[in-house]
């Protein structure tokens, strides 16, 4: 993963929001203790040093004629310029999260073993942005207790072409599943979450959907309601 970092890399962004850009500059770099004090003080795990993966690109609003809120009758709601894009900034971050989910998600993969997010941060105009998304979780481990076990992931994957294996899925960033694959990668993103937690339930069930939807047939979106069901009854 280091060597594939080597280089700068880009991200094209897809979906329909109206983030203001095409792409995403996607880099690895150390950690350095002046951003360790005074971003990462609580992470006690995460020390100064250890790699940051950094998202990062210039944003300006599209303007009010490509983003706007309307109400429920579809009518365009009446804000000056100034408020909307005000309002643009603070859903940025949104717009950007599924490609940078689903980005980590085909990293993890791609490279097993490698990617263990501890937390996530987002920075505007060098301030701390509110939002929070789901890159953590307990893939790591359970691919350290493979290996321990004899059981070594697939190694030799092509980076490149396993990333856009994962973009190339029908409907794998608006919730929806048109191929088995483009199912698995969405139960899959069901591991990840905000903060660590205890939960090896829910994790084991929504595991077992992603695996099921690779191998049995039919396995279409009734089955994501009845997976939810089930972890809400052993729960």
């Amino acid at each position: 993963m280091l060597t594939y970092f080597n280089i700068d890399r880009r991200l094209n962004l897809k979906g329909n929001d109206p983030s203001g850009g095409d792409t995403l500059v996607v880099r690895i770099e150390r950690c350095p203790a002046s951003f360790k004090q005074k971003f990462l003080r609580d992470k006690r795990l995460f020390k100064t040093g250890d790699w940051l993966l950094c998202f990062s690109e210039d944003f300006c609003f599209p303007g009010a004629d490509k983003f706007f809120l309307m109400d429920p009758a579809g009518k365009k709601m009446d804000y000056t310029s100034n408020e909307l894009s005000s309002m643009w900034a603070s859903l940025l971050p949104n717009m950007l999260d599924p490609s940078i989910q689903t980005y980590i998600c085909a990293l993890t993969l791609a490279f097993p073993g490698a990617v263990q997010p501890v937390t996530n941060l987002w920075l505007m105009d060098h301030k701390r942005h509110h939002f929070s998304s789901c890159y953590v979780s307990e893939v790591h481990d359970s691919l350290e207790y493979l290996l321990e076990n004899g059981i070594s992931p697939k190694d030799g994957i092509d980076p490149e072409r396993f990333i856009d294996l994962v973009f190339s899925q029908n409907g794998v960033l608006d919730g929806v599943s048109g191929t088995p694959a483009a199912r698995a990668f969405n139960y899959f993103t069901r591991l990840f979450v905000r903060e660590h937690r205890n939960d090896e339930l829910s994790d084991l069930v929504w595991a077992l959907a992603g695996i099921e939807s690779l191998l049995v047939e039919g396995v279409g979106h009734r089955r994501v309601s009845s997976e939810k069901s089930l972890v809400r009854s052993l729960d």
